[in-house]
């Protein structure tokens, strides 16, 4: 679920199977990767929630009983986030019963959970500059009246997306519409690439009309 959006164009059990295959195709890749003998390939669980917030799915993970059961060591969690999430994140308006409203996310960093955020310049969300100087805000103390905590920032990890990184999901579901399969083959893992077109699966939007 999400806090701001309608569902996917693709069905619940689409989307499950999109990232089966994108988990496949990570490990594959991992697998066969020159540098595969130096690291550890790690196991790739999927999970569901109704959760719309990250916070919350993070406490799904560690209070659940399913969440203790297969992950007794409570390890940390990272999300990975675009920065017009990042900026949802900390918006104080989806923290409403809460007071102050930030202190919400007390419990997230409390137990030492963190954000990478991929920095994403454009007109909307402005220049990188901008969008660092939004976690210092946080590190400033200027979010300190709606609850944030100055520490919090030191668990906000920015990096820049390489040229190749520009991956959006709007921009794939236009192109398969469209038929454009080379950059739905740019932007998707080769066996999500391939169901997308088999499936065809953004004939329509989540309303069921057309797109544009």
């Amino acid at each position: 679920m999400n806090a701001d959006k309608a569902p996917s164009a693709a069905s619940f059990h689409q989307r499950l199977t999109l990232m089966t295959i994108f988990a496949v195709d990570l490990l594959r890749n991992l697998q066969t990767h020159p540098d595969s003998s130096s690291y550890i390939i790690p196991p790739i669980d999927i999970g569901v929630t109704t959760a719309p917030y990250y916070t919350d799915k993070s406490l799904a993970i560690s209070s659940s009983p399913e969440g203790k059961h297969w992950y007794p060591s409570s390890p940390q969690h990272i999300h990975l986030i675009g920065f017009d999430t990042l900026t949802r994140f900390f918006a104080a308006k989806y923290y409403q019963s809460f007071n102050p409203p930030l202190s919400a996310l007390e419990p997230y960093f409390a137990a030492g959970h963190g954000l990478r955020a991929t920095l994403r310049p454009d007109d909307a969300y402005g220049s990188e500059a901008e969008q660092r100087a939004f976690v210092q805000k946080l590190a400033d103390g200027e979010m300190e009246g709606e609850g944030g905590k100055r520490e919090w920032a030191e668990r906000v990890e920015l990096v820049e997306a390489t040229p190749q990184a520009g991956v959006s999901s709007t921009v794939i579901r236009k192109a398969a519409k469209a038929g454009e399969w080379d950059i739905v083959g740019e932007l998707c893992t080769e066996g999500v690439a391939g169901w997308v077109r088999e499936e065809s699966l953004y004939e329509s939007d989540d309303r069921g009309a057309k797109m544009g």
